[in-house]
């Protein structure tokens, strides 16, 4: 390479001597010029002097200089806003109150003869509910406890609550009944009666009935119940005489007791307060059905009643109710059954 534009150069030279030498006229300097250029011409032919060019890039390294992305700048993702979720909001149904009404009562407990309790055909017994007054009425005077439905086992229609009872109050509201002759089962439904004659009982709106469910059996097989009575928070039944069912042979005398304590936080006045019978069977020899009581019984205090008794002629079962009572209230109901073999 450094040879051949060594001879270029020196061809040059020459003719530039060559021309200074020999100046020619305007024509021959026509013909000088286009000697020359031949000359030239034929020292290109015979020595191929390479083009001199640029130093050129590969053309991969162009291509990858020149598609060569361009860094895609990273865009920070746009912070969406997370809607704010608004609960939706159930509306909670108001509770309408249910009014409380005047009159409504509210079973406490069987205080005697609870469910299924068996007796002997034709037993007499008294029958007592707790009950609660959850009205917003007081029971007063007035009221009273009524047969509603089912069988009445002989009780009466209506009986008397014993005292005034303020709502919230509980009493003790009783019935004497029979058991039927037939062996069986049987219910009796009651509820109370206001001074103006409406009927209630239980449940929210007062008109469910409370009851007793007793069982007869036969005499021979049946398991007689010995009933101690606590009536209306008055009156408890401390003893009684003859055990409920005892056999007694036709006419065979014997006594009929009861030991009763009063509870009810008053004194039973001799002057108000009577001993009377009341239903059943009258065993008792004197046939005086009411006596006074002899003395005051003292809130706490007992009395006793003895009857001089003779057993009926004729077999079969009996029972005979007596009461204490003042005031027009039933202070204290009292029963007794035998049989009679």
């Amino acid at each position: 390479m450094k040879k051949r534009l060594f001879l270029i150069n020196l061809i040059v030279a020459l003719a530039l001597v060559l021309t200074a030498c020999n100046l020619p006229t305007q024509g021959e300097e026509v013909g000088i010029e286009t000697a020359v250029a031949q000359t030239v011409a034929a020292i290109s032919t015979e020595t191929k002097v390479p083009e001199v060019f640029p130093t050129i890039l590969p053309s991969n390294t162009v291509e990858a200089a020149t598609n060569t992305p361009m860094p895609t700048a990273t865009l920070a993702p746009t912070a969406t806003t997370a809607p704010t979720l608004v609960p939706t909001v159930t509306p909670v149904p108001s509770l309408t109150s249910v009014p409380i009404p005047c009159n409504r009562a509210e079973f406490v407990s069987d205080v005697t003869v609870p469910d299924n309790t068996s007796f002997l055909p034709n037993t007499a017994f008294v029958k007592t509910w707790r009950l609660k007054n959850s009205g917003t009425c007081t029971w007063g005077s007035g009221y009273s406890l009524v047969f509603h439905s089912g069988n009445s086992m002989g009780g009466a229609a209506s009986v008397t609550l014993p005292a005034t009872i303020a709502p919230g109050q509980t009493v003790d509201v009783s019935v004497s009944l029979k058991s039927p002759a037939d062996t069986g089962t049987y219910t009796g439904y009651w509820m109370l009666k206001s001074d103006g004659g409406s009927i209630f009982g239980l449940g929210n709106n007062a008109d469910k009935a409370f009851w007793v469910v007793i069982k007869v059996g036969d005499p021979a097989t049946a398991t007689a119940v010995a009933i101690k009575t606590q009536t209306s928070g008055t009156c408890q039944i401390v003893s009684s005489a003859p055990a409920a069912g005892t056999a007694y042979n036709s006419k065979e005398p014997f006594d009929t007791r009861w030991k009763v304590k009063n509870i009810s936080g008053k004194t039973w006045s001799s002057d108000s307060v009577d001993v009377r019978y009341k239903s059943g069977t009258k065993w008792f020899e004197n046939g005086v059905t009411a006596y006074d009581l002899p003395a005051d019984v003292a809130d706490g205090g007992t009395y006793e009643l003895i009857l001089d008794s003779i057993a009926p002629t004729d077999k079969g079962s009996y029972s005979m109710t007596w009461e204490i009572a003042g005031g027009g209230s039933v202070l204290c109901i009292m029963t007794a059954s035998i049989t009679v073999k």
